[in-house]
């Protein structure tokens, strides 16, 4: 360098630089993990609003002018009463397809897009809303997979809790709450599982078993980032009701207006439990396998459309 000149300026970093667009993980309790996932959603909750909306509140939505249904009072008068007004009528074959195209194509696709967003917005790789889309799409039969195998492991886990239950007769019927318990430990291990699934690439029991491994150790502040994350969405449920009972009437225009108004609200507020299990992944992950964000980023990047 030439004396006096002013000194270079510095190079540009990488592609792959090594830092976080997030706190690190690996540090993060339960308070921290619910934090970071909604400030990840904060940052992208346009994007992944419209993912959640057309892959899952435009079926709301339609499936409220197909059927429209008891109203939100009438629901509520039933509840009370516990009767079932004779003239209620039965779910369409419409709306009753309009279900299982949500339930087996479009839900699998919308949570395989958000986890893809919110695990790449800790890594700067955010694809857009139609890229994360057809990456949902095209990972759709290995979801299935997945949550059979999900399926399976917890009626293997019954079948022993049931026959205790049976051995133990009616008179130990107060105890039979204590056969939760399996279920819940083993949900709270399993709770990284999609995580597994979008960064691993671990498929069906490897995914469960990839989850059991990193979720050792940590179960508590699991549960207490799930149990947050619960409460949460459990608040915004409530709130979106009350916003929904406010609709007047039981018509064909008041089902639309409630659907519509479920449909929107959940738009911004469902990618949020998606979040938190992808930042609790990573944050598992972390601790077990230090692994730098440019190896993530190219793991998750895998199964992105050419």
């Amino acid at each position: 360098m030439i004396p006096g000149a002013a000194p270079p300026p510095p190079a540009p970093a990488p592609a792959g630089s090594e830092s976080w667009e997030t706190p690190p993980p690996g540090t993060l309790g339960a308070v921290g993990t619910v934090g970071t996932a909604i400030s990840i959603w904060w940052r992208h909750r346009v994007r992944l609003a419209l993912l959640t909306f057309v892959l899952g509140g435009v079926v709301t939505v339609v499936a409220s002018l197909v059927d429209p249904g008891p109203g939100l009072r009438e629901l509520i008068q039933m509840y009370r009463t516990g009767l079932i007004p004779d003239d209620l009528e039965q779910p369409s074959r419409v709306s009753q397809s309009l279900g299982m195209l949500s339930g087996l194509v479009l839900e699998p696709i919308l949570a395989l897009a958000t986890m893809r967003i919110v695990v790449g917005g800790s890594v700067g790789s955010v694809p857009k809303a139609p890229a994360a889309a057809f990456y949902g799409l095209r990972r759709i039969a290995s979801t299935w997979w997945l949550f059979i195998a999900l399926a399976l492991t917890f009626v293997a886990l019954a079948i022993p809790t049931l026959i205790v239950a049976a051995g133990l007769g009616a008179q130990w019927s107060p105890l039979w709450g204590v056969g939760v318990v399996p279920f819940v430990y083993v949900g709270v291990r399993l709770a990284p599982v999609l995580g597994a699934f979008v960064v691993d690439d671990a498929r069906g029991f490897a995914a469960i078993g990839r989850s059991w491994t990193l979720s050792r150790r940590r179960w508590w502040a699991t549960a207490g980032a799930l149990a947050i994350s619960a409460a949460l969405a459990i608040a915004l449920a409530l709130a979106t009701v009350v916003l929904q009972v406010l609709i007047p009437g039981s018509g064909d225009a008041s089902a639309f207006a409630r659907a519509a108004v479920g449909a929107l609200v959940g738009a911004f507020t469902g990618p949020i439990p998606y979040a938190v299990v992808a930042v609790l992944y990573l944050d598992l992950r972390a601790r077990h396998e230090p692994t730098p964000p440019s190896a993530v980023r190219t793991m998750i990047e895998r199964h992105d459309p050419d």
